[in-house]
C-alpha cells in the first residue's frame, strides 16, 4: 500500500481496499500453486470481509475520482482474480479426477465381475 498523494479520501480508500483485496487473492493463488495447506475457514472469512468492505465502498462510487491509479488498481485486482480462478479450476478438476478414480475403484472392488465383458466391450472404440 503506497501513500496517496493528491487524491481525495474516498478514492484513496478505495484504491487501498482494492490493493488489499489483490494482495489477499494473490496470496491464496501462491498457496494453491505451491500446494500449501491453508485454513480454509480463515481464508473464506478474509475473503468475506474483503467483499463486504468493497461492497460498502462501492456505495460511494459517485464520490470517487476516475484516476489512472484507481483504474490500475481495478485492473490489477481483475487480473489477480482471473489468475486465481484458473488455479482454482485446476484444483477442482484434479479433485474431480481423484474422486472419479476412487468411485471406480470402489465400484470395481464391490463388483462380482458379472458384467466385466460387457463393460470392456463398451470401452473399446
Amino acid at each position: 500500500m503506497t501513500a496517496r498523494v493528491n487524491l481525495d479520501i474516498p478514492t484513496a480508500a478505495m484504491i487501498e481496499a482494492l490493493e488489499y483485496a489483490r494482495h489477499e487473492i494473490e496470496a491464496e493463488t501462491r498457496a494453491l500453486r505451491t500446494f500449501q495447506t491453508a485454513d480454509i475457514s480463515e481464508t473464506l472469512r478474509r475473503k468475506d470481509m474483503i467483499l463486504l468492505d468493497l461492497t460498502r465502498r462501492t456505495r460511494m462510487i459517485d464520490e470517487l475520482e476516475p484516476t489512472s491509479e484507481l483504474a490500475r488498481a481495478v485492473e490489477e485486482l481483475r487480473d489477480a482474480l482471473n489468475d486465481n480462478r484458473a488455479v482454482l479450476r485446476l484444483h477442482m478438476k484434479a479433485a474431480q479426477d481423484v474422486s472419479d478414480m476412487i468411485m471406480r475403484a470402489v465400484a470395481d472392488a464391490e463388483s462380482d465381475r458379472t458384467y466385466d465383458a460387457a463393460r470392456a466391450l463398451r470401452r473399446t472404440p
